[in-house]
């Protein structure tokens, strides 16, 4: 995106990043492994990212499972949806629940 990707977190490593990307339909969900150890003066000039999947929608809040499989999203309504990331399949969630991602 023109204002660069949404850092989302980490993966289940502790050393790979996963950030989002927002287009106009869709937030795309990357892996950037261990951008610490390659980075050259603290720039990262290959981040050589691995999409994990999409997210429909351009969400405000998006918290991916540590292993990368799953995205819960929350969109400007409050309404969470739950999202496959390498199938893309979404299952609504009653917004009255509290839900995190078990370590």
């Amino acid at each position: 995106s023109p204002d660069g990707p949404d850092i989302l977190g980490f993966a289940s490593d502790d050393r790979s990043l996963l950030v989002g990307n927002r287009t106009p339909t869709a937030t795309e969900i990357y892996r950037i492994d261990d951008p610490a150890a390659r980075a050259v003066k603290g720039r990262l000039l290959d981040p050589r990212p691995t999409l994990l999947g999409r997210v429909a929608g351009r969400f405000l809040d998006i918290r991916v499972s540590r292993d990368g499989r799953w995205a819960i999203s929350v969109d400007r309504v409050n309404r969470p949806t739950l999202t496959e990331l390498s199938t893309g399949r979404r299952w609504a969630i009653d917004a009255g629940r509290t839900l995190e991602w078990w370590p």
